[in-house]
C-alpha cells in the first residue's frame, strides 16, 4: 500500500514521537493525536489506514475512541500497551475481533523490528522510505529483508495484482507432481509442440501394437501412468497457460537444451545428489534456473513422501522435515529473484500464443506464496480430519515458519475448510429435517449429529482457533440445529430432563451472543418447567398429609426428623422435606379449633395445582410459564370462647400454644430465609459447574483454555459447595427446632382437647 497513513493516539507525547519517527523512516506518512476526542476529529479528516492507539486515555478510554473510529473509518487497531499480555486485555480485544474490529496488541516496551514487522504485514510496505530494500510480498506486505547479491534482489517491476492467481491455486493440491503433465509423459519443458504431438503419434501405435511403453522419465511415479492419464497430460501441454504452470513446477535446462544439460541427464540416470551438487555449484552465476531446480526437486520429494511414494536411496537420508524446510528455503529463494521471473516472461515471448499474456508471469509471481501454502494446508486439513494432531500440526509450523507471512499462512489454512463448513452444514439440515419429521426422535438425531461433527469441529478447533469467523460459524450453526431438534422434541414430548442436558451442550457449542442468549433462556424456561412439576407433585403429596390425624403428623415428624440428620441431601429433598413440615404443621396447629369451627379463620392449604408447562414453540420465541407459589400455610387465630376462672390448666395451655405458635411463625422465616440462601448458593453453583464443564468440553476439542481462568473458577466452585453444606447444616437445626416445637404443641393441643371435652 503506497503511502499509507498510521494516525497515533497516545497521551505521553514521548511515545507518539518515537512511533512517528519510526514508521515515518520506514515511509509511512503519520499523525498524532494526545486526546480522545483530537484522535476523534483527526481521524475524520486524515482517513488513517491503521490506528495506533493506547487503550488508558484520559477522558474517553482508548479502547472506546478504537471503536469509533474503526467502525467510522474502517481502519486497522493496534493497541499500544503494557497491558498486551494480560488475560483479561486479550480477551476483550478477542471480543472486539468477533464485532468485526480489525484490532491486535503490541506490548509496551516494543523493539522497531516488532513495530514494523507488524504495520508492514497490515497495511503493507510503504514507499519513498529506508524500506525501499525490502522485499516486496505479493500482497503488499513484506517478507525478510534479503542480502543484497548478484542472484537475489528485489523486483520492483512486478506490481502485487489484485485477488488471487485462480489457475495455479487449482493446481496447487498434495497431487501437484502426481498430475505434472511433464512427469506423466517424459516430455521436457523445452519439448517443441511438434514433440508433444510425436509422442501422443507413439502413444497410439503402443496402444495398437499391444506394446507396454518403458519408462525413463524423470522421477518416475512408482506405477505406469494408466493411457487416460498419459492423454490427458500431453493435452495439457497443448494449453499454453497449462503448461507454463506445469513447466513451473518441473525441472528446467540451467545450460543449452534439457537433452544437454548435465543436472537434467543425472536426474533421469536417477543420480539425485549429483543434480543437486551441480545446481548448488550453479547458484552464484545463474539467471535463478539453479534456485528454481532445487526448490521443485525438494517439493517434489517431500511431497512424495507425504503421499507415502517409496523413498529413493540417494534420498532416504534426508528427513521429510529436511525436505520440507529445504523446498520453502528455495521457493522463498526464488520469489525474490529478479532474474528467474524476467525468464519466465521471455519464456511467455517464446510461447508467443495470443492466449497467453505478458501479465501471467507477474500473477505467478504474486499468488505462488499462497499456491505454496495452500498444499500444506491441505494436509494440515486431511491429517486433522483423521486426528492425526501432530501430522497437522508439523505442516501448521512448517506455513507459519515460512517468511510468507502470519495472514497469508492463515488465509490458506482456511481455504482448504470450506469443504469442511460445507460438510458440516449439510449434517445440520439433514438432523433438523429428520427432528421435524419424527419428533420423539429428535434426542436420537441429536446425538449422532453432535457425533458425526466431532471430528469436523475438531479440525476447526485446531487449524481456524477460537475467535476465527469461519471456526465460530460453524460452532453456531450445530448449536442452532441442535437447538431445532430439542424444539421439536420438548414440544412433542415435555420431556424436560432429557432435553436440559442436550440445551447446555449446544449452549457450550455456540459462540454468537445472540444464540448464547436465545439458548440461556431456554434453559431457564425448561428449569422453570422442571420446578413447577415438582411444585405440583409437592403440593399434591401435602395435601394428602394434611387431612392426616394430630397422631399420624406426629408420627411424619419423627420419621422426618431421623431423615433430616442426614446433612449430605441434596437442596431439592430439603425443600421437599421443608415444605411438608410447614404444611402438616399448620394442619396440626389449625386441628385444636376443628370442633368450634366459628373462631377458626385461619386458610386451608390450597394445595392449587399450577398451569400445565409451556410448550417450547417451533419459533425462536419462548414464552416461560409463571411458577406457582407453594400451598399456604395454616396458622390458626387465639381462640375466643369463654373459659372459667377455675379452670387454669387450660387457660395456661392456651397462653402456651399463642406463645408456640408466635414462635412458629419465626420459625418459618428463617427457615425460608435459609431457603432463600440455598436457592441463591445453589444457583452460582450451577453456573460455575456449567462453565467448568465447558471450559473441559472444549479443551478436549482441541480449543485454548485459560487455565488460570480454570482454576479459580473451580476454587470458587469449591468454596460454594463448602458453603452450601455449611447452610444446608444451619437449615436443618432450624427445621428441628420446628419439628420439636410442632411436635410438644401437638401435645399440648391434645391436652386442650381433652379438657375442653371433659367439661
Amino acid at each position: 500500500m503506497s503511502n499509507a497513513r498510521i494516525l497515533i493516539v497516545d497521551h505521553e507525547l514521548s511515545i507518539a514521537d518515537l512511533v512517528s519517527g519510526l514508521l515515518q523512516q520506514d515511509g509511512y506518512e503519520t499523525r498524532i493525536e494526545q486526546s480522545s476526542s483530537g484522535a476523534i476529529k483527526g481521524a475524520a479528516v486524515f482517513r488513517p489506514h491503521l490506528l495506533v492507539i493506547e487503550p488508558v486515555m484520559p477522558g474517553l478510554s482508548g479502547v472506546e475512541t478504537a471503536i469509533r473510529i474503526s467502525d467510522e473509518i474502517k481502519c486497522k487497531v493496534l493497541f499500544l500497551t503494557t497491558m498486551a499480555a494480560d488475560q483479561d486485555f486479550r480477551e476483550m480485544v478477542r471480543g472486539l475481533r468477533q464485532q468485526g474490529c480489525h484490532c491486535d496488541a503490541l506490548p509496551k516496551p516494543f523493539s522497531k523490528e516488532e513495530l514494523l514487522d507488524y504495520v508492514r504485514h497490515r497495511v503493507g510496505t510503504a514507499h519513498g522510505g529506508t524500506a525501499a530494500s525490502s522485499q516486496a510480498s505479493p500482497e503488499g506486505g513484506v517478507a525478510e529483508e534479503a542480502a543484497p547479491d548478484s542472484h537475489q534482489t528485489s523486483s520492483p517491476g512486478y506490481a502485487s495484482p489484485e485477488g488471487d492467481y485462480d489457475a495455479l491455486l487449482k493446481i496447487s493440491t498434495v497431487q501437484l507432481y502426481q498430475v505434472n503433465a511433464f512427469r506423466i509423459t517424459g516430455l521436457n519443458v523445452d519439448s517443441s509442440l511438434r514433440d508433444i504431438t510425436r509422442e501422443g503419434e507413439k502413444l497410439e501405435m503402443s496402444i495398437k501394437l499391444g506394446v507396454v511403453r518403458s519408462s525413463n522419465n524423470i522421477l518416475p511415479l512408482p506405477e505406469q501412468a494408466s493411457i487416460p492419464a498419459i492423454r490427458a497430460a500431453l493435452q495439457t501441454l497443448k494449453d499454453p497457460e497449462q503448461r507454463l504452470l506445469h513447466e513451473m513446477f518441473w525441472f528446467w535446462p540451467c545450460i543449452g537444451q534439457s537433452k544437454e544439460d548435465p543436472a537434467l541427464r543425472a536426474l533421469q540416470l536417477g543420480n539425485y545428489q549429483g543434480a543437486v551438487n551441480l545446481w548448488t555449484n550453479a547458484m552464484p552465476r545463474d539467471k535463478g534456473i539453479a534456485v528454481h531446480n532445487l526448490a521443485v526437486f525438494y517439493h517434489v520429494r517431500a511431497l512424495d513422501e507425504a503421499k507415502q511414494i517409496p523413498k529413493t536411496p540417494t534420498t532416504a537420508e534426508f528427513g521429510e522435515q529436511s525436505l520440507w524446510r529445504n523446498a520453502y528455503r528455495y521457493w522463498e529463494e526464488l520469489i525474490g529473484h529478479s532474474e528467474f521471473w524476467d525468464s519466465l516472461t521471455n519464456r511467455i515471448r517464446e510461447i508467443s500464443d495470443p492466449r497467453l499474456a505478458i501479465e501471467t508471469a507477474q500473477h505467478i509471481w504474486s499468488s505462488l506464496p499462497d499456491a505454496l501454502l495452500a498444499i500444506n494446508a491441505h494436509l494440515a486439513v486431511s491429517a486433522a480430519e483423521n486426528e492425526n494432531f501432530e501430522e497437522a500440526g508439523k505442516q501448521l509450523r512448517l506455513m507459519y515458519a515460512s517468511e510468507f507471512g502470519i495472514d497469508r499462512a492463515k488465509k490458506a489454512t482456511l481455504r482448504p475448510l470450506a469443504p469442511l463448513r460445507d460438510e458440516v452444514i449439510r449434517l445440520c439440515e439433514n438432523a433438523e429435517r429428520e427432528a421435524r419429521s419424527n419428533p420423539k426422535e429428535a434426542t436420537a438425531v441429536l446425538r449422532k449429529l453432535f457425533a458425526d461433527k466431532a471430528k469436523l469441529l475438531q479440525a476447526f478447533n485446531y487449524l481456524a482457533g477460537a475467535g476465527d469467523p469461519m471456526r465460530d460459524a460453524v460452532h453456531d450453526r450445530v448449536a442452532e440445529a441442535g437447538r431445532v431438534c430439542l424444539v421439536a422434541y420438548v414440544n412433542e414430548t415435555e420431556d424436560w430432563d432429557a432435553a436440559q442436558p442436550l440445551f447446555e451442550e449446544c449452549l457450550a457449542l455456540s459462540e454468537g451472543p445472540a444464540l448464547r442468549s436465545r439458548l440461556e433462556e431456554d434453559l431457564e424456561i425448561i428449569a422453570g418447567n422442571i420446578a413447577a412439576r415438582n411444585q405440583r407433585q409437592s403440593a399434591a403429596t401435602a395435601k394428602v398429609s394434611s387431612r392426616k390425624s394430630v397422631s399420624t403428623n406426629a408420627a411424619a415428624f419423627r420419621a422426618g426428623r431421623a431423615v433430616a440428620a442426614v446433612s449430605g441431601w441434596s437442596k431439592g429433598k430439603i425443600l421437599l422435606l421443608s415444605f411438608l413440615v410447614l404444611v402438616i404443621g399448620g394442619a396440626a396447629i389449625t386441628g385444636y379449633l376443628d370442633d368450634n369451627p366459628s373462631t377458626n379463620t385461619s386458610s386451608e392449604p390450597s394445595g392449587a395445582t399450577p398451569a400445565s408447562s409451556p410448550v417450547l414453540p417451533e419459533t425462536p420465541a419462548i414464552i416461560p410459564s409463571t411458577p406457582q407459589p407453594p400451598a399456604a400455610r395454616g396458622v390458626p387465630d387465639s381462640p375466643n370462647y369463654e373459659i372459667s376462672g377455675d379452670d387454669t390448666e387450660a387457660q395456661e395451655l392456651k397462653t402456651e400454644i399463642e406463645t408456640a405458635r408466635a414462635t412458629l411463625d419465626t420459625l418459618e422465616n428463617e427457615i425460608d430465609r435459609a431457603n432463600s440462601t440455598l436457592k441463591s448458593e445453589e444457583t452460582q453453583n450451577n453456573s460455575d459447574r456449567q462453565t467448568l464443564d465447558r471450559m473441559q468440553r472444549n479443551q478436549s476439542l482441541g480449543v485454548e483454555v485459560d487455565v488460570d481462568a480454570y482454576e479459580r473458577i473451580r476454587r470458587r466452585y469449591n468454596d460454594g459447595v463448602d458453603g452450601f453444606n455449611a447452610e444446608v447444616g444451619v437449615y436443618n437445626a432450624k427445621l428441628a427446632e420446628y419439628k420439636q416445637l410442632l411436635a410438644a404443641t401437638n401435645a399440648q393441643i391434645s391436652r386442650y382437647n381433652s379438657l375442653r371435652r371433659s367439661r
